[in-house]
Parts: C-alpha cells; structure tokens; sequence
C-alpha cells in the first residue's frame, strides 16, 4: 500500500533517451625525452602532433630518451585494422638526474613548459588543419613513460 499524497507527486521514470556526447578519446598525449630529437620538428615543451606510423617524424625523434620507445608501444598495441594512432607529443629536457627530469615534466603553468604544454595542444601547428585549431586533438590520455610522480623532491619542486 502506498503512502498517501497531498498535493502534487512527480514521478519520473529514468528510461529517457539522453543525448550523446562525442568526444575524440583516441588521441594520447606523451611526454618524455628524446635526447637526439630534430629540434625543429620536435621543439621542446610544445605539442606536436603526429600518426604513430609516421616514419618521417619518428625518424626525427631519434633512437635515445623515453618517446621512440613509446611511440614503438603503441604500435605494438594497434589492433588487425588499425593504421596509427593519434599521438600529441611534448618533448622535454632530460634533467641532471631523475628529480630534475620529473621537475622538467611537471613544468610550469604560466610558462606553459612540461604537462601544461598540452593546453596548447589544440593549437598545434604541426597538426592538420583545420581539425586541431578546432580543439579534436587535445588528447584525453596523458603517458610519461620511464618516470614515476611524485617523489619527494619532485613534489616541493613546482615552480
């Protein structure tokens, strides 16, 4: 039995239809070293974007630091149909030892250097146009490959 109501009742049934919302959940961010990079196709702390299959650009990467290897990884983990994979990179400096490498990741906000980077992402010049300038490739995941956040002196280390 019911409890009685006085006045008005609302009952909505949660069964409606809602509407989609289309995000681009295929691009992935990395940021890393690659200590033999082109520094002209890959400048530090900007994003780059890239197809993971791109042998120009990954020739351009060089062979030393954390980013070929990864870019390597990636592919290795494409599917039968799958080309590539949509890739921002950010490129920073390899630091005197493990906490100074993390320091140059986490970067800093104002400068815009390190993971803040890629809030400049949508505006990639080395994307194609006109997608990038519209924001689609801002990538929704972020890797780090070879580091490990925080430590204690990489913690107290944001600028």
């Amino acid at each position: 039995m019911s409890d009685p109501v006085f006045g008005i009742s609302i009952t909505r049934i949660d069964n409606e239809p809602r509407p989609a919302v289309w995000s681009d959940m295929a691009v992935v961010g990395i940021i890393g070293t690659a200590t033999a990079a082109d520094a002209d196709v890959f400048p530090l702390n900007a994003p780059v974007f890239m197809y993971s299959d791109d042998r120009t650009k990954a020739l351009g990467l060089g062979t030393d630091g954390t980013i070929p290897d990864a870019i390597t990884l990636i592919n290795a983990q494409l599917g039968e149909f799958q080309v590539a994979a949509k890739v921002v990179i950010v490129r920073i400096a390899e630091g005197a030892d493990a906490d100074a490498t993390i320091a140059n990741i986490v970067g800093d906000s104002l400068l815009k250097t390190g993971i803040h980077a890629f809030v400049e992402a949508a505006r990639c010049s080395a994307s194609p146009a006109p997608d990038l300038r519209a924001g689609l490739y801002e990538p929704a995941r972020h890797g780090r490959p070879g580091s490990r956040l925080p430590t204690p002196a990489a913690a107290t280390a944001r600028p």
